[in-house]
């Protein structure tokens, strides 16, 4: 069976997939929706005409989300001309509510309300007792809950996307059957569909669809142990039977929605909507209902002691309604520990959970906070990230013991192992690179860094500053917690990191030291104390550093700065005639979001990278250690050189159009030049002929040329001389020929200010000069850079003979370590 193909899967169609398909299919993206049953079915959470829309929360962020969350209903009734929010107001009462610290919120955030005695407010809602002070808020009301899915998926469909209902995913693998190296959603039944990204909505089903999702096992290890129940809800008639019937639009319904949390039962009210004629009140007991494992379990069996439970409640506490319900359903609930919502993402998987009976209100904004994650690449919201909470009380585990970049080296040595030639080959893009960085995902993951892949293919770990208290006495202060100023928000970041791409052949430290000495030293700042610190620390991952597949060094940071334009790049090809954009797509991406980002760049500090030295300078002075001064001016040239093919026996000498003959003087002619000047570099380390026959003369030869010097008008004068000897010996030869420039960097210094903090903690480094690219060396013009070197005792590297004793390994981690402690709190 052919597998349906899509960018995005969104699995659910709630409240929660619906507004993540809205806001997706509007942003651009190519968006299909599965639902196991119907969209809003009665099985899930976001059936039904009646659910309660409030501002009244303990804390200020969340007030100001429903803030944000109602520009966002009020678009869509707008767009829809439906009514989804009937305004009613709202009552928070009771002592375990707190009125008073709710009343505090509200009125910080702007947010029209009333502190009412409890005996004014019984003249005002006569059909209610209240036993404490009682808050109001007017602009409450009852969402449509049905409609507003339905809605949603109206506008997210006419954007583009496609919706299947009866489509019951088992389970999602990496990869999948189809060879694409995004994801394989797979149905009960044998369906398949092929995606980059998940987005996971499923409601009470999630916990069993956990089981079934390939993600990284660190992001796994994070999920909050989540909490089902099977609640039930009573619809209890009105007295007055002026209370019934349904509002015209606009017009508010005559008895308000409440909330009351006393010592012995919390509960909730609100008009019953069409889900019971209109006439009555639906009331309910919150967390009273049957524990399930997942929303499979669902009998939709009334617990008889607990309707005797709500009944009497109601008929001490809502006298304005007969306590003899005349309707009654079932609804799965689920909660974790921390009583908040899980919006989190990991390599491609995005979970989307709305707990705790936060999904309505917030829909709108939920997709935003989807696109943001799915589109935008930003990172989790510390407070909606998954954290591995429990329900139990026991103590939290301390932080894992730091490992050492010789463990974490030691974990990646069998992936990529080349064994024709030696060594490791780690194309961009290939199963190799794309395992490592599903590696570096769970190691950062089980690190409790939030993880985002960008649009460029940058891989962030990222560990967040410090919180700022607003300080203040007394335990309701923290409620008043004042939002992130302008400064806090501007706190730059201090990033280290490096690739895991690899030369076809190469070592196993080119790169990877770099990275895992980042985790190492992240590790050890973490073991004592320093970090969280006053700013935010972050681990960058590069793709296609090397340029080996698409004969670009330095590609995904050269991206990010502007340095290449995003078209070109998505033109590249590698040797088998693949492009970048469809090497991409196959490995999850969008190609078309690539380029660059300017804001993310400016909210880093500053960016150090360690790499393994490439030469033998430390090895002379007998250092471990050196600080990076500069990098030379490098570039890389593709010449392209036609002749005739004929065979090898019968074409005489006389007779011949070879363009081997040509690359063979050019190679020649490579090294003749770059003698002439002091200091200078030049390679031919790759020749391709075609067709490629031992007794056939090629009827084309490319070959690259790579030429490095410290100014960059020498190496071009380099390049331009080589260039007149290949026009003069292919018209001698017969042949015709092209040279053209696939990329060039001109000479890097690295920031001297930022050097010289980095010599303030390594007195007896060295500063070296280095011939070779670097991704640090590519984004020196947007942020201040610098960089580490470390000893390679046979100063080989980009070959299977490179390596760093293990004592060196730990200097260098330590050397890090040093500075950017200095860095982060110096």
């Amino acid at each position: 069976m052919t597998a349906e193909t899509s960018e995005i899967v969104i699995i659910g169609a709630g409240l929660s997939g619906a507004a993540a398909a809205w806001r997706l299919a509007e942003a651009g993206a190519e968006v299909l929706v599965l639902e196991r049953d119907r969209p809003a079915s009665e099985l899930g959470s976001s059936h039904g005409s009646a659910r309660i829309f409030r501002y009244a929360y303990p804390d200020r962020a969340s007030t100001r989300l429903v803030t944000e969350s109602r520009a966002g209903w009020t678009e869509l009734e707008r767009r829809s001309g439906r009514r989804l929010i009937t305004p009613s107001g709202s009552l928070d009462f009771g002592a375990v509510r707190n009125p008073h610290g709710l009343a505090r919120v509200l009125e910080a955030e702007g947010v029209e309300c009333e502190l009412l005695p409890r005996d004014v407010a019984a003249e005002r809602w006569p059909q209610m007792n209240f036993d404490t002070d009682v808050l109001w808020h007017p602009d409450a009301g009852v969402i449509d809950a049905e409609s507003a899915v339905s809605t949603m998926l109206d506008l997210a469909q006419q954007a583009g996307a496609r919706v299947m209902a009866n489509w019951e995913v088992a389970h999602v693998e990496k990869g999948g059957s189809s060879g694409r190296v995004g994801y394989t959603v797979t149905s009960f039944d044998g369906r398949a569909v092929d995606c980059a990204q998940v987005v996971v909505a499923a409601g009470p089903f999630l916990p069993a669809l956990l089981e079934g999702l390939d993600m990284p096992a660190g992001f796994r290890s994070r999920m909050p142990e989540f909490e089902v129940r099977q609640e039930t809800a009573f619809h209890f008639p009105y007295r007055d039977f002026g209370d019934t019937g349904e509002t015209e639009c606009g017009q508010a319904a005559s008895w308000p929605t409440f909330i009351y949390k006393g010592p012995d039962i919390q509960a909730y009210g609100l008009p019953g909507g069409r889900d019971a004629d209109f006439l009555g009140q639906k009331i309910a007991e919150y967390n009273g209902g049957r524990l399930l494992r997942s929303g499979y379990e669902q009998d939709r069996v009334i617990d008889p002691a607990h309707r005797k439970r709500l009944i009497g409640f109601v008929d001490q506490v809502i006298p304005g309604v007969r306590a003899e319900p005349y309707a009654e359903t079932t609804c799965p609930f689920t909660n974790v520990p921390r009583d908040d919502m899980i919006i989190d993402r990991a390599d491609g998987i995005t979970i989307v959970s709305p707990c705790s009976g936060q999904g309505a209100k917030f829909a709108p904004v939920l997709g935003e906070l989807v696109v943001d994650l799915v589109l935008r690449s930003g990172r989790p919201q510390s407070r909606f990230r998954a954290a591995g909470q429990r329900f139990s009380t026991e103590p939290p585990q301390e932080d894992p013991a730091p490992t050492d970049a010789i463990d974490l080296l030691d974990q990646i040595a069998e992936i990529g192992v080349d064994p024709e030639r030696g060594g490791y080959s780690r194309p961009v893009f290939s199963g190799a690179e794309l395992e490592l960085r599903r590696w570096f995902i769970d190691a950062a993951l089980d690190r409790d860094l939030d993880t985002v892949t960008d649009e460029n293919g940058v891989i962030w770990a990222w560990c967040e500053a410090k919180p700022i208290s607003a300080g203040g006495k007394g335990g309701n202060e923290a409620d008043l917690e004042s939002p992130p100023t302008a400064a806090t928000r501007r706190r730059k970041a201090i990033v280290t990191g490096s690739h895991l791409d690899s030369v076809p052949g190469g070592g196993n430290y080119d790169g990877p030291l770099g990275v895992a000495s980042a985790l190492a030293a992240f590790d050890d700042l973490r073991s004592r104390g320093v970090l969280p610190a006053a700013r935010p620390f972050g681990i960058a991952v590069f793709p296609e550093e090397e340029g080996s597949r698409f004969g670009v060094a330095c590609l995904g940071s050269r991206l990010m700065t502007g340095r290449v334009s995003p078209e070109a790049v998505r033109e590249l090809r590698d040797k088998s005639g693949r492009s970048y954009a469809e090497a991409s797509v196959h490995a999850g991406f969008d190609p078309s979001r690539i380029g660059p980002t300017p804001e993310r760049l400016d909210q880093v500090e500053a960016f150090v990278e360690l790499h393994v030295e490439q030469g033998r300078k430390l090895v002379d002075l007998d250092q471990p250690v050196a600080l990076a001064g500069s990098i030379l001016a490098h570039g890389r040239w593709r010449v392209s050189i036609e002749g005739s093919a004929n065979h090898a026996g019968t074409t005489t000498m006389d007779d011949r159009h070879d363009p081997m003959v040509v690359a063979a003087r050019i190679v020649a002619e490579v090294r003749n030049q770059v003698l002439k000047h002091e200091d200078a570099r030049g390679t031919v380390g790759r020749i391709q002929a075609s067709p490629g026959g031992t007794n056939v003369i090629a009827s084309r030869v490319d070959l690259w040329i790579d030429v490095r010097h410290r100014e960059s008008e020498v190496a071009r004068d380099i390049v331009e001389e080589i260039a007149r000897v290949l026009d003069l010996a292919a018209a001698e030869e017969g042949c015709a020929s092209t040279m053209i420039e696939e990329s060039f960097a001109s000479e890097v210094d690295f920031d001297p200010q930022l050097r010289a903090r980095l010599q303030s903690v390594l007195p007896d480094a060295p500063v070296l000069d280095s011939g070779a690219g670097h991704d640090a060396a590519a984004l020196a013009e947007a942020v201040p850079t610098a960089m580490l070197f470390v000893r390679n005792p046979t100063g080989t590297s980009h070959a299977p003979s490179e390596t760093v004793d293990e004592v060196d390994v730990l200097l260098g981690q330590r050397a890090l370590t040093e500075v950017l402690e200095e860095l982060l709190v110096g």
